[in-house]
């Protein structure tokens, strides 16, 4: 009797190399959708503590910049209640948690160059107008005020664009793609194992020969 024949060995740590991949995927999309979650949130009480204690901002802003910073803070708590609903769903498999989350990024960084040009273009405001009056007033120049807010501006947009580098993936895309019920590719390698040829019948099914 014929002994049984084997799949060849190359198949095998190939399908363990892709399960063990989208099983990684699948733990750092969950890690990512965690920190998230407690950015938004602590974010979130942080403005509600700060309107609670002092009451909305707009009162103590002025001149002609009064409508941007209202405009940037609107739009800040705006989008942290799209990063608490896109973290959520991508705990929860949905398929828009991804492009959610990214617009979240992409418009952070956005809503802070905007805070933090107006506020540079504020401050050379006051100080032109302080320096054309006869009272003595110490302030520090605008390149290094201009210096600082750039570099304030870089620190907070690193996270966000670190998410949405890492979403951005084509792994990321084809595991968060939409499927029927709504919800994640749990295992994308499932369709390049589906189409690869079926393994000859083994010999052991065969008759024996003697």
């Amino acid at each position: 009797m014929t002994m049984p024949t084997t799949p060849p060995p190359s198949q095998t740590p190939i399908r363990l190399e892709a399960a063990g991949q989208s099983s990684f995927l699948y733990r750092v999309i969950r890690v990512l959708a965690f920190v998230m979650l407690s950015y938004a949130i602590m974010h979130l009480v942080q403005y509600s503590l700060f309107f609670f204690i002092q009451g909305t901002s707009w009162r103590y802003e002025r001149g002609s910049f009064r409508w941007i910073e209202r405009a940037t803070t609107v739009s800040s708590f705006g989008v942290l209640i799209l990063l608490l609903a896109g973290a959520v769903g991508m705990l929860k498999g949905k398929h828009w948690s991804r492009p959610a989350v990214m617009w979240w990024a992409v418009l952070q960084v956005i809503i802070g160059f905007v805070t933090s040009a107006a506020w540079i273009v504020r401050y050379a405001n006051d100080t032109a107008a302080a320096r054309a009056t006869t009272q003595q007033t110490y302030s520090q120049p605008v390149w290094q005020m201009l210096l600082w807010q750039v570099m304030w501006w870089i620190s907070n947009a690193f996270f966000p664009l670190l998410v949405w580098l890492i979403l951005r993936q084509p792994d990321v895309a084809n595991f968060c793609s939409r499927v029927r019920g709504g919800g994640f590719e749990v295992v994308p390698f499932a369709n390049a194992i589906a189409s690869e040829p079926a393994a000859a019948p083994s010999d052991a099914s065969s008759p024996s020969n003697g």
